[in-house]
């Protein structure tokens, strides 16, 4: 756990605490991590929050291949003391990713993931949805031979517009 605080003079004060963690057992890993800041300005107060979970097992018998999920969160909210709504400041998005890839530490390595997002715009008074995509990520790397090595990156994404109106902020 950490805390910081943030102080400028009279125009600005701020809190950021952190929650971290880590797992190792059997082959199993979980790493997390809650952050949030509170602050205030003369103009606006926010809340941004940053969650962050990654979940993975090492499959020994299946040549130390890593299969896990990672889910991250930003969020972001600002909003005005003159009035009640959100500032063009204010963003949030959250993403889903499942992966598999084989150990880093061979020379040989490739690996899989499929990433769910959802972006988040501000509309006056509260978020609403302006995109949400699918991506899907083939990589590896051939570098056994020290002459002749090939990396590689394929990505397709599918990106869904919901708003076009805030998709342009």
């Amino acid at each position: 756990y950490s805390w910081m605080g943030y102080f400028r003079q009279n125009s600005y004060t701020g809190y950021r605490n952190v929650l971290s963690s880590q797992l190792q057992k059997n082959g199993f890993s979980m790493n997390g991590e809650f952050n949030v800041t509170n602050s205030k300005s003369i103009t606006d107060k926010s809340v941004f929050w940053r969650p962050h979970l990654d979940i993975a097992k090492q499959l020994k018998k299946w040549n130390d291949i890593t299969i896990g999920s990672r889910f991250d969160l930003e969020h972001n909210q600002v909003n005005s003391l003159q009035g009640d709504y959100l500032s063009f400041q204010s963003f949030s998005f959250n993403t889903l990713e499942f992966y598999a890839n084989t150990s880093a530490a061979k020379a040989n390595k490739m690996g899989v993931s499929i990433i769910f997002r959802t972006d988040r715009s501000p509309d006056s008074t509260k978020f609403k949805k302006i995109d949400n995509s699918e991506t899907v990520n083939i990589f590896g790397e051939l570098a056994k031979s020290i002459h002749h090595q090939l990396q590689w990156n394929l990505t397709y994404r599918n990106l869904k517009v919901a708003d076009t109106t805030l998709a342009a902020q």
